[in-house]
């Protein structure tokens, strides 16, 4: 059997549920919610933000208070796509003076309404472990939002990779929108064209070089080693989105382009955004998940670019053992309890896309992926070693 087809009948173990290899632990007494952010603004705006019109908006005059602490406010809006289709809602906030999260100063920052991350884990046990192979460095929290004092659930704040860019006196922040497609963020002094053209004809560079050239070409402008990382764990996890959720970044002296990953809640999908069907055509058994953008499909097709991706991705499961994940998974659901035992708050997620939970739920829900996540490290593992 097919490896590729091999790990998707694995995927139906989630459907169908299978023995548990080793269940959390989720005893511990619970903790506090550490993180409050409250909003203020006019009774009117407040009821503009509530409306699911799929709509935009800036907050007018809107005061903001972070763990008890008032702080100026350069701008505030609703952001996201989908999830502007809830009464909960995301905003963008850019702030005059910095708050602290995890000591870390902070102007620029994301309050994310997880509405379309059932129970709430999926992001931030994504964000920990790729912090833990060195790909995600911004700081990130559960936190309640509130508006005019009345709860709006559970929220997870970021840092913007803005914020985190200036913080590293970054030149240059770009983000990939689709394959084609990629706009630039902010530039400081620096002149963005040479990296975007870069970027934008890797199939071009692809169709004159292979091997070590093509690699050693790559590598010139980009951190390929982080990259195979990032593409390694998407195919981990089953991201069934990630083509237009990166950002890369100019390393400060260091004159490459690295990666910021964004938007984890469509991890553990039987296929890519693209459809299994087409991905299955052009990647075939490769342990790539998507086919959709042009630099992942030259890392499948050229077999020294491939042979150093299976190494790289070896590496990550290597970090990546049975008990970090299983740590990590704990940690998150410890995170998690403070919210769901106060019923007013976790009573919100009757707005989210996937409907009311509860902490049984959560249990549920964390220890069936936990327990599929740890067999298709195995499966993948046993795949990577067999063909070293």
């Amino acid at each position: 059997m097919k490896l590729h087809v091999l790990l998707c009948l694995q995927w139906l173990c989630l459907v169908i549920a299978a023995p548990a290899q080793s269940a959390l632990n989720f005893d511990g007494e619970p903790g506090n919610i550490d993180h409050h952010l409250d909003i203020f603004v006019s009774d009117l705006q407040m009821e503009k933000i509530l409306e699911v019109t799929g709509s935009k908006m800036s907050l007018r005059s809107p005061k903001i208070a972070f763990n008890g602490e008032t702080t100026e406010v350069k701008s505030c809006r609703t952001r996201g796509n989908t999830t502007l289709l809830y009464p909960r809602k995301s905003f963008a906030i850019h702030l005059k003076e910095p708050i602290t999260l995890e000591h870390t100063s902070i102007k620029r920052i994301a309050v994310n309404n997880l509405a379309m991350d059932r129970n709430y884990w999926r992001n931030r046990v994504s964000f920990i472990l790729m912090q833990k192979i060195g790909i995600f460095p911004l700081i990130n929290k559960f936190v309640e939002t509130r508006i005019n004092t009345q709860t709006q659930g559970v929220y997870l704040m970021l840092q913007t990779p803005e914020d985190y860019c200036r913080s590293i006196d970054s030149p240059l922040l770009l983000r990939r929108n689709d394959d084609k497609s990629i706009s630039t963020k902010f530039e400081a002094g620096i002149n963005a064209k040479s990296y975007l053209k870069q970027l934008k004809h890797i199939h071009a560079l692809a169709n004159h070089n292979s091997g070590i050239m093509l690699m050693d070409t790559l590598n010139s402008f980009l951190d390929l080693e982080r990259y195979f990382r990032w593409l390694s764990f998407n195919y981990l996890v089953m991201n069934g989105d990630y083509t237009d959720e990166l950002f890369f970044f100019l390393e400060p002296e260091i004159n490459k382009l690295y990666i910021i990953p964004w938007d984890y809640d469509d991890v553990f999908k039987a296929g890519p955004h693209e459809g299994s069907s087409k991905r299955d055509h052009l990647l075939g058994d490769k342990l790539i998940f998507s086919s959709e953008t042009t630099l992942d499909m030259v890392v499948a097709k050229d077999q020294y670019l491939y042979e150093a991706y299976q190494k790289t991705f070896l590496g990550i499961l290597a970090t990546l053992t049975e008990t970090v994940i299983k740590e990590v998974f704990e940690q998150v659901y410890q995170e998690l309890t403070p919210f769901y035992l106060d019923e007013i708050i976790i009573s919100q997620s009757r707005h989210d896309m996937s409907g009311s939970t509860d902490l049984e739920k959560l249990q549920n829900d964390l220890n069936h992926h936990f327990q599929f996540l740890i067999r298709r490290r195995r499966t993948i593992y046993e795949t990577l070693m067999l063909n070293r």
